[in-house]
């Protein structure tokens, strides 16, 4: 009589992937021995919402315990900026489960949102008001400093505005006023948000 004292195994290559947002990585899965009958691997995202999966369950049997499977996992789109770590679970019944480490890298960018985007001012006059928000809700707070491409001819108040996740996608008002130079040439300014 030979006892076998093989412990089956799930194996996994590679044992983490990066990937982006809307995009994919293939893991190949097997098992580490013949199985006595069908063996259902089942597969699980941690964060679904980050990371999904092409399938759920890969069936082994005797005949193809020794053949890779795949499973693409894809990152998931979102709103914010920040990376994603994800684990991928395989798991059958008698049997370690395994995990694999999964990065989606975020592809959002913060950017600004001005409206409007360009204005005619009198010297002298009234100012006007522009309305400033971020465009992707950022991982920590944002300070926005205004500048202006020539000194004297405009000035903006407030000079900075803070946005932080909670209030990132709420519009803020700085407003941009002509000052009287005492010459009569108009000119153009840049007023530039950084």
């Amino acid at each position: 009589l030979v006892i076998d004292d093989d412990a089956q195994a799930i194996i996994v290559s590679p044992r983490s992937v990066t990937t982006g947002e809307a995009s994919g990585a293939a893991l190949s899965v097997r098992l580490a021995f013949r199985p006595q009958g069908p063996v259902v691997v089942m597969a699980s995202s941690s964060d679904p919402t980050a990371a999904s999966l092409s399938v759920g369950a890969l069936t082994f049997t005797p005949m193809n315990y020794a053949s890779a499977q795949t499973i693409t996992v894809s990152g998931v789109a979102d709103g914010d900026v920040e990376d994603e770590a994800v684990e991928v679970l395989l798991t059958t019944a008698g049997v370690a489960p395994l995990s694999v480490l999964v990065t989606v890298v975020d592809d959002d960018v913060v950017n600004l949102d001005l409206s409007p985007s360009s204005l005619s001012l009198t010297e002298g006059g009234a100012g006007a008001p522009v309305a400033i928000r971020l465009t992707t809700q950022p991982p920590s707070a944002v300070v926005v400093t205004l500048t202006t491409s020539s000194i004297g001819v405009v000035s903006v108040s407030p000079l900075q505005l803070t946005f932080t996740p909670a209030n990132w996608a709420v519009a803020q008002q700085v407003v941009v006023t002509a000052i009287d130079d005492g010459d009569t040439v108009d000119a153009q300014v840049d007023v530039v948000a950084t």
